[in-house]
């Protein structure tokens, strides 16, 4: 089994508060149990999670959606409690900068 690759710093936490910054990585024609479908793969520019989506070959409705999180990601977190904890990083003396147009905390 492949290793899963880890947050550094605080890259899991900006993305669970902001969002992630997909990267895609195209799309693949498939048939999968007789169905024909499109399979489209994602990978976060920042935290370096994966994300795998499956589509209806036609319509280009969302069949599947499956996501591989880095170890030390916090999912256990809502949006708000990772902002939280963002802020009060930033008030301890840390500092958030710009990533990909986010908001510059304290600026």
């Amino acid at each position: 089994m492949p290793r899963r690759a880890r947050v550094k710093g605080n890259e899991g936490l900006r993305c669970r508060a902001y969002g992630h910054p997909w990267i895609d990585y195209g799309w693949l024609p498939m048939i999968q149990e007789g169905l024909r479908m499109w399979s489209q793969a994602f990978e976060c520019g920042r935290c370096k999670a994966k994300r795998h989506d499956r589509r209806a070959f036609r319509t280009f409705a969302l069949l599947r959606r499956r996501y591989e999180l880095p170890s030390g990601y916090p999912s256990r977190l809502t949006r708000a409690e990772a902002l939280t904890a963002l802020v009060e990083g930033q008030e301890e003396g840390g500092t958030i900068k710009s990533i990909q147009g986010e908001a510059v905390l304290g600026a």
